[in-house]
Order: structure tokens, then C-alpha cells, then sequence
């Protein structure tokens, strides 16, 4: 045996040992602390409240086992798996530590705290109607939910889980989910696809359309506000009002990205560069009053600042959106007004959905 190669073996035994190590001087408290609190009667998760009527989920939600039947068990089994701290590799942290309900499911920090008390690179994004997306988290790598929805399992900073398998027998061995399992899927067998057709299936639905703004009820200021998001402001070249981004979706998602991703002027050079060239994904804007801080890094703390962005701190830079610049390549500026700022804010809050970040089949079951 070589020298090189005994050494590789003494540092893989070395790491092996303090991974083990660390393993074991975890805390297991919050399992044996949380108890599970569930209706007896699964919430109805396949029709949404609007001021326009229900909209039924059930045709939407291409749960992968074929049962649209089953959307409220599958919605019940991925709402105690979103909020469940055994999902990170030392019980410490869930998907529902860094979606706070109260705060829209975004997080309210610049950047989030993972399994090992280290921070995230990027700021929270907030989570509604996740199922009319069309592309999630700030660099858009995942497709939709079903993509989604274990990413942050496996992270390394997030909730560090080192495999599938491991996170299987996690979930296998705790025994509050053999009989929410067969409830969702007819069978007691856990499996990495069912564990993430849950938590897409609870993602999806999601569907915040019960605000103020819904309703219809603006008030002058407010609709000053509506007026600049569709002209003056440029809000409309990046966020729908209205229009359905998925032909078969069957309803209307107020606000959600009617593009991917742009760069925005944050920087003249970006250290990170997002998707590409300093492009990020345009955000939801569902709830964006309590979803604070903004932008991928959180720079943002209030939605003044981020108006103000967009009305005189745009930076050049050679990626820059062309909706930004003039026909001679000079940056816009917007010119707006301290009334017609104020405005803007007005009426971004007249999308908060009170009874979404309230609604209790959304709610942490843990208590």
C-alpha cells in the first residue's frame, strides 16, 4: 500500500469518525418534544376561497400516482413532512423553519439558518401558488414543485440529509407516518417518490387569491398604485395582472413572473451571478408586504427601498434588462414622485392575503 493511498484512508476514517461523532451529540429533543396535531377529518385542500368563488384543484395537481381523489390526504401527509425536523440530517431544522406562515412562508432574515447553525447564501423566497410558477428558487433550477420540494432536504447548508435512503429510513421508522402514508397513497410503504409527491402536492396547494386586491377594494391611493404597476412604473413588463401563465391551469394567478428571470441593476458586477450574467428569478408577488427582506441576498429591508431601486438605483451593467434602458442605451429613470411612491406601496399591500397566512390547514401540526 502506497503512502498516498494510506493517508486517504486515514483522513476517510478520520471524517467517517467525527461525522459519527457529530450524529451523536445532536439533540433529539425536538422529536421527542413535537406532537402531532391533525383533524380527524383531513382539512379540504382542493378547493381554494376567492372573492370570485372555489377554485377546484383537483384537475390541477398531477400528483404522480394518479388518485386526484386523494389530494387532501396527500396535502395532510406533505403539510406534516414540510414541518417535520427529522427531514434534516440532525433533527434540527424544517422546510416550515425558513417558510414562516406569518411572514407568507418567506423567512424575515437576509439569509436563512441551516441544519448546522450556518447561513444560506441566498434569501428565503416567499411560497404561494406555486403551482402556476414557471420556474422556482432564485437561480430557477427546479421546474415546479415535484422538483422542488427536496432540494433543501438535501442541501448541504440547509438540512444537510447525506441520501435518499438515509431520509427514507428516517421517515420509515417513526411511526406517526405508516397510516398517513396508506391514507395518501393506499399503502403503508414509504418511499423517496411519495415523499416528494406529498410535499408538492401540499405546495401546490398553496394558492393565495383572497386579498384586497382580489376583492376589488382599492381606495384612491390604491389605485394610483394600480395604475403605476401597469404603465409608469414598468411593474407590468416582469409581473402578470391576471394572466394565466398555464394554458390548462384553469384560473387566473394574480402577480405571478410573466418572464423567468432578469437583471435588474442591483449590481455593476455581481459576485453572484444567478442564473447567468447576474439574472435572477422574478419573484411572486403574492403577500409581498410581509415577505421582506428583498432581492436574492435580502439588500432590501422595505418596499421604499425597493421602489426606489427601480426609480433612481438601477447600476449599468452589460446584462442590464433592455426594458431599463432608452432607445439611445441610457438608463431610465422613472421620476416618480414621493406621492406616486407612496402609492405604489399602497397598493403592493392590497396583496396581502390575510386568511392564507392564517388559514390553519397550513399551519405547523406540531404543538
Amino acid at each position: 500500500m502506497t503512502k498516498t493511498i494510506f493517508n486517504k484512508l486515514i483522513v476517510f476514517a478520520f471524517l467517517s469518525f467525527t461525522s459519527l461523532v457529530y450524529m451523536s451529540c445532536q439533540p433529539d429533543r425536538v422529536l421527542k418534544d413535537a406532537v402531532l396535531n391533525l383533524p380527524s377529518t383531513p382539512f379540504d385542500y382542493t378547493n381554494v376561497k376567492t372573492p370570485n368563488g372555489l377554485i377546484d384543484l383537483s384537475s390541477m395537481i398531477s400528483n404522480g400516482f394518479g388518485d386526484e381523489k386523494k389530494i387532501d390526504e396527500e396535502a395532510t401527509l406533505g403539510r406534516v413532512l414540510f414541518y417535520d425536523k427529522l427531514l434534516s440530517i440532525n433533527n434540527s431544522v424544517s422546510c416550515g423553519s425558513c417558510h414562516n406562515q406569518k411572514l407568507g412562508f418567506a423567512d424575515g432574515a437576509q439569509f436563512s439558518t441551516g441544519f448546522a447553525n450556518k447561513k444560506t447564501h441566498r434569501n428565503t423566497l416567499s411560497l404561494a401558488n406555486t403551482l402556476d410558477e414557471i420556474a422556482l428558487f432564485w437561480d430557477s433550477r427546479a421546474a415546479d414543485a415535484q422538483e422542488m420540494s427536496l432540494m433543501p432536504v438535501f442541501d448541504h447548508l440547509e438540512m444537510g440529509m447525506e441520501s435518499e435512503e438515509m431520509l427514507v429510513a428516517k421517515v420509515a421508522k417513526t411511526e406517526y407516518y405508516a397510516p398517513l402514508f396508506d391514507k395518501a397513497f393506499g399503502s403503508s410503504e414509504i418511499t423517496k417518490g411519495k415523499i416528494t409527491t406529498a410535499i408538492a402536492t401540499f405546495l401546490n396547494t398553496m394558492v393565495s387569491k383572497n386579498s384586497r386586491f382580489d376583492a376589488g377594494k382599492l381606495n384612491p391611493e390604491e389605485a394610483l398604485g394600480l395604475n403605476l404597476f401597469q404603465d409608469k412604473a414598468l411593474c407590468m413588463n416582469c409581473h402578470s395582472l391576471g394572466v394565466p401563465q398555464r394554458s390548462s391551469g384553469g384560473y387566473n394567478n394574480h402577480f405571478s413572473p410573466i418572464r423567468g428571470t432578469a437583471n435588474i441593476g442591483l449590481d455593476k458586477i455581481y459576485a453572484d451571478e444567478g442564473v447567468g450574467g447576474g439574472s435572477f428569478r422574478i419573484p411572486n408577488l403574492r403577500n409581498v408586504s410581509v415577505t421582506g427582506p428583498y432581492m436574492h441576498d435580502g439588500r432590501y429591508t422595505s418596499l421604499e427601498q425597493v421602489i426606489e431601486h427601480y426609480n433612481s438605483g438601477l447600476r449599468d451593467n452589460a446584462q442590464l434588462d433592455p426594458i431599463f434602458r432608452n432607445a439611445n442605451g441610457s438608463i431610465k429613470k422613472l421620476n416618480l414622485t414621493q406621492v406616486e411612491k407612496k402609492a405604489l406601496e399602497a397598493f403592493l399591500a392590497t396583496l396581502t392575503d390575510d386568511s392564507f397566512i392564517a388559514d390553519p390547514k397550513f399551519s405547523n401540526p406540531f404543538n
